[in-house]
């Protein structure tokens, strides 16, 4: 994405946004095998992302060159050797770590029948980060917002655009598979960062990682949380009872170690009671490593003035984060004034102390006021990679839940869950308990995934007792190949309980309850449901009675009757029919799942589409017992009810040989058509328009049949809806999803057309 037109830059954001909910309801296993993807693609394409580099690297030394760009800037720029060798290691570092999600954090008994409250980490949602020249940040920051389940929108420094674009391509080509190309977005225009800043719908914080006067921009332009530092300005202070040598040798490494970032110390602070004899020694080894200092008047006045390498410190040298082979130095007369200087010149980024005195470190590290305090350690040590999270995303300054170097923790924040079995404020308002003392059972998500399973387990227990309850299922091209999602049951009462499918262990929490003989089951239309329980879960379903399968016999409907269509009919006057939506069968909900198919997936589901769910199930019982007082008058008609609902049940069992929803519209054998003319299959007549075409269904959703033919409708037209019936394939839609069928008959051979019956008469074969 490099278009810098505002619908453009919108509808990017937007699409993030939807991919980020994706992946924040994805496993850990998932998201790993995406890292591991990503790993796999970038070394697989090393040379030519080295080349684009290298592309980079050679227009950034003009620049340096004209002027126009700071060597410090060209020294991040490279991406070989061992920064790349980092890379990858810090990448299989974040693939080691614990998933930063769903760890509980707090919890709490709320009441003594079993109310409790979790809180849980969470993604944030959506990252912006907006970096200058290191192309590495891109795989780094990338790998982190996909661990911790968040998605990313990149905007990197024109000095390395052919090195971002190269490494933002293999990452979402890597991630595509998954179906989340797009939780990884790269914006190539500057102009587009002024619109991006505006767009606080979609996007939930902005990292900003380079400059001060980028840093500061960004803060001034935005209404979005900004998690970052407008400076690095670090310190080592030399305590009085500082080891010399040791000291001598961390402030070394703390200021030449790699002077370009923004974890180098840029102030030295020396204790007045050893400045006479240790400043001369600190200075000839900075001296030696090419260091210029900006000493105080104490410091030129025990160096013999100013000279080769030692500057007078003036205006604002205390505040200045060198990024080069500089530094200030200062004497202080005391641990304390130490203190107050860094908290008044410091950036609170990362400052230390050199000191063999316990009590003088923790003083320091107790009263400065920094995301970092060190004792006896280089400042070079705030990193990401360093600290063990495998990269960084950015160091954070700010005082809220991300300080430091923020790495997945850093990414993460939280979501409360209440578990209730029907608590109301009205009941419980004035019963609540006080926190509990100790945490509740359930450390993470998975643990509490199981609670939820043992929760399943008790209100199936109880629904046990009921004589009759109402079942609904929805899913994801609900079927024996796609994936049940949830399971919605009502009580005689009008109780309703919706349980997660797609949690491990809640369905198989059901089936004793599904497959109980003595509770009667109401469905309607229950024939994809019978199929993803049996195939999905291993339930069989007992005991049931179908309302749209009940229409069907004696003639009381010509057509499969809709569950709205029931209710209308059966249970509202039409002139009475509420207008506040009550009946869900909003037209939106329909809209809802064509544009999003992954509808039922998604985790929170939102409430109306919960609603929306729950009222599939509320009419079912209501329902059952209007039939029953119409129609089912003698107890032969319920039961030719309930076996008509058995054979909607048993729908099941079509189509045994088929392997996946695919196999259907497979060549039936080794060299005939590939379109799959001939294949045999069974097919359940669904319904027959009002001119004449029959529907078919072929337990293979979202695949189904159509006759429209004039010559196959005559070899059907004794089939009732409901009959099962051999066919065969005679065409296949453009898209797979429509299949067009014919009789099967064993005298003829389907696989050449012209072989065909081509009159209303089928062999003896297929009247078997």
């Amino acid at each position: 994405m490099s278009n810098s037109n505002a619908d453009s830059l919108t509808e990017c954001a937007m699409a993030t946004r939807r991919a980020g909910r994706r992946l924040a309801s994805t496993s850990i296993g998932e998201r790993n095998a995406m890292l591991a993807a990503i790993r796999s693609n970038l070394l697989a394409k090393k040379e030519e992302l080295l080349a684009a580099n290298r592309t980079d690297m050679e227009a950034a030394q003009k620049d340096v060159a004209a002027g126009k760009l700071s060597p410090t800037l060209y020294k991040r720029l490279d991406l070989s050797g061992s920064k790349w060798n980092s890379l990858i290691a810090g990448l299989e570092t974040v693939m080691s770590l614990k998933d930063p999600l769903g760890k509980v954090t707090y919890s709490h008994e709320m009441t003594e029948d079993g109310l409790r409250l979790y809180r849980l980490t969470c993604p944030i949602g959506v990252v912006l980060v907006i970096f200058e020249a290191r192309p590495e940040a891109a795989v780094q920051i990338a790998s982190l917002c996909i661990k911790s389940g968040n998605a990313l929108l990149l905007k990197g420094g024109s000095e390395a655009k052919n090195s971002n674009a190269a490494i933002v391509e293999a990452i979402r080509e890597a991630i595509e598979p998954f179906g989340m190309a797009d939780a990884v977005q790269s914006i190539g225009s500057r102009s587009a960062v002024d619109e991006l800043l505006r767009m606080d719908e979609y996007i939930d914080v902005v990292v900003p990682r380079g400059s001060n006067s980028l840093v500061k921009y960004i803060k001034s332009h935005t209404s979005i949380p900004v998690l970052g530092h407008a400076d690095g300005i670090c310190h080592t202070y030399i305590h009085s009872k500082a080891d010399p040598d040791m000291a001598i040798k961390v402030t070394v490494d703390a200021k030449t170690q790699y002077p370009a970032v923004c974890n180098a110390t840029e102030t030295i602070l020396v204790d007045q009671a050893i400045a006479d004899s240790f400043i001369p020694r600190l200075f000839s080894s900075l001296r030696e490593k090419g260091v210029t200092v900006h000493g105080d008047s104490t410091v030129l006045k025990i160096l013999g003035g100013a000279r080769e390498g030692l500057v007078e410190a003036r205006g604002n040298d205390f505040d200045t984060e060198w990024c080069s082979l500089e530094c200030s130095m200062h004497v202080v007369p005391s641990l304390d004034a130490a203190v107050d200087h860094i908290n008044v010149h410091g950036s609170h980024h990362t400052d230390c102390i050199i000191t063999g005195d316990p009590e003088a470190a923790d003083e320091f590290m107790r009263k400065v006021d920094s995301a970092g305090v060190y004792w006896n350690a280089s400042t070079r040590f705030a990193d990401g990679f360093r600290y063990g999270f495998g990269a960084e995303v950015g160091v954070s300054t700010n005082r809220i839940h991300a300080r430091g170097p923020m790495g997945l923790e850093g990414l993460t924040i939280c979501k409360y869950r209440l578990y209730g079995n029907g608590h109301t404020v009205t009941d419980y308002g004035d019963k609540l308990l006080p926190p509990s003392e100790e945490p509740l059972p359930g450390k993470d998500e998975t643990e509490l995934r199981e609670i939820s399973v043992e929760k399943a387990r008790e209100v199936a227990s109880a629904l046990g007792k009921e004589e009759v309850i109402g079942v609904d299922c929805e899913g994801v091209m609900l079927g024996r190949f796609g994936q049940l999602c949830t399971i919605q049951i009502a009580t005689e009462r009008g109780d309703t309980f919706m349980f997660d499918a797609c949690r491990d262990g809640v369905a198989q929490a059901l089936a004793p309850l599904l497959s109980d003989s003595s509770v009667l089951k109401v469905f309607h239309d229950c024939r994809e449901d019978s199929s993803a329980l049996y195939h999905q879960h291993g339930i069989t379903l007992e005991c049931v009675f179908d309302t749209q399968a009940t229409m069907l016999v004696g003639d009381r409907t010509d057509h499969q009757t809709s569950y709205w269509e029931l209710v209308r009919q059966l249970l509202v006057d039409a002139e009475e029919e509420p207008s506040d939506g009550t009946l869900g069968d909003d037209p939106k909900f329909k809209a809802l799942m064509s544009e999003d198919p992954e509808l039922w997936r998604r985790r929170p589901l939102p409430q109306d589409i919960v609603n929306y769910a729950l009222s599939g199930c509320l009419h079912l019982i209501p329902l059952y017992h209007a039939i029953q007082a119409k129609y089912l008058t003698s107890a032969q008609a319920m039961t030719d009810a309930i076996g008509y609902s058995d054979h909607w049940v048993s729908y099941r069992h079509l189509n045994p040989q088929l392997k996946s929803a695919a196999d259907v519209i497979k060549p039936p054998e080794e060299g005939v058509n590939r379109q799959s003319y001939g294949r045999k299959l069974q097919a359940m007549l669904a319904s027959r328009t009002p001119t004449g075409e029959l529907f078919w269904k072929l337990n293979a959703a979202p695949r189904v049949g159509f006759t429209t033919n004039p010559r196959p409708l005559q070899r059907f037209r004794e089939m009732a809806i409901g009959d099962i019936v051999d066919v065969c394939v005679s065409k296949v839609s453009w898209n797979g999803k429509f299949l067009y069928l014919d009789r099967y008959d064993h005298d003829y051979s389907y696989y050449d057309r012209s072989l065909r019956p081509r009159n209303d008469k089928v062999g003896t074969a297929s009247q078997e």
